[in-house]
């Protein structure tokens, strides 16, 4: 039996070599073979199984957010690169995309009512508290000033009564005069005669300079008289010298040039021999000796006084010669 054996791994191991050259990997396997079915070589042992993991809970799937349907972008051409395209309203918008098959419908916004109008001989109601607001109401304009009183130093008071001496002009000092509305004259005088022989009548309450202004201009109605009517003026009919009132007498206006005694209003003239002549009657006629020496006597005021009103300059001076010493920027003057 040993002898076999010998014999057959004899045999064995040839063809072992012999099948090496060949396939080398192959001989082993087959050579291993032969002699575990001989009882040459002892059997493989089993190969041990790898322990089996335990498999992991699926994860659950989370479906992806549906993209957004694309919309459709407007046009960018413009209505002026389409020749004959109407061009679009600016009030109009654009169509509203479809809405989705289900939804409900979105609610449409009500349009704005106009408030209710008042019937027909109504007028329409007050807001709330009785008072219209104050945007409809024209806001007033502010008082404007008064006037500045009248104020000379010493020296110039001094001076001032000196010129009307040489003047022959009759004039007394009073107190001061204060009122309660603005009105103020700190230095005034009761002037009787402006000189030449010419009175006031009746005396007028001026200030110094307002007095030394009437007697100059006396002399050139004396002058003007003289070459209408060859005589002289023998007064001056004074409607108003001072009086504390504000323009034209209306109420809210700017006060009056009288409230300070810088304003005196001649009615008349009265000369020494032939009619009077009045301010009021010459003013209806437009030609003759009485008209042109009324124009000549008003134009040589607007010499002598920075204000000189009278007939055609509005219905307030329609009976009288308005003069006064207005103080205004740059030496303005107003002759109408």
């Amino acid at each position: 039996m040993r002898s076999v054996a010998k014999v057959m791994a004899a045999g064995l191991i040839g063809l072992g070599a012999a099948v090496w050259t060949v396939e080398p990997a192959g001989a082993q396997s087959v050579v291993r073979r032969l002699g575990q079915d001989l009882g040459l070589v002892p059997p493989d042992k089993p190969a041990r199984k790898a322990p089996r993991r335990p498999r992991a809970a699926p994860r659950p799937t989370v479906a992806a957010p549906a993209s957004p349907a694309p919309q459709a972008k407007p046009e960018t051409r413009t209505q002026a690169a389409i020749p004959g395209a109407p061009r679009p309203k600016p009030d109009e918008t654009p169509d509203r995309p479809p809405e989705p098959a289900g939804l409900p419908a979105a609610p449409q916004a009500k349009p704005a009512q106009a408030p209710p109008q008042p019937e027909a001989g109504q007028s329409p109601a007050a807001p709330e508290g009785g008072k219209e607001p104050d945007a409809t109401r024209p806001v007033p304009p502010p008082p404007p000033p008064p006037p500045e009183p009248i104020v000379l130093t010493d020296g110039e008071a001094q001076a001032c009564l000196a010129r009307l001496a040489a003047l022959g002009v009759e004039a007394k000092p009073l107190p001061p005069i204060e009122a309660d509305n603005g009105c103020s004259v700190p230095a005034p005088l009761e002037v009787r005669s402006v000189g030449a022989g010419i009175a006031l009548a009746p005396p007028a309450v001026t200030v110094c300079p307002m007095a030394e202004a009437l007697a100059l201009w006396a002399r050139d109605v004396a002058a003007e008289s003289e070459a209408a009517f060859e005589t002289r003026p023998k007064s001056l009919s004074i409607g108003t010298s001072y009086q504390c009132r504000p323009r034209n007498g209306r109420s809210g206006a700017k006060l009056s040039e009288h409230g300070i005694a810088n304003g005196v209003d001649i009615a008349g003239i009265r000369l020494e021999s032939g009619p009077a002549f009045d301010v009021a009657r010459v003013a209806d006629e437009d030609d003759g000796p009485t008209a042109r020496f009324a124009r000549a006597v008003r134009a040589r005021a607007c010499v002598h006084f920075t204000t000189v009103l009278g007939p055609g300059t509005d219905p307030s001076h329609e009976t009288h010669l308005h003069l006064d010493l207005a103080r205004r920027r740059n030496g303005y003057r107003i002759c109408q």
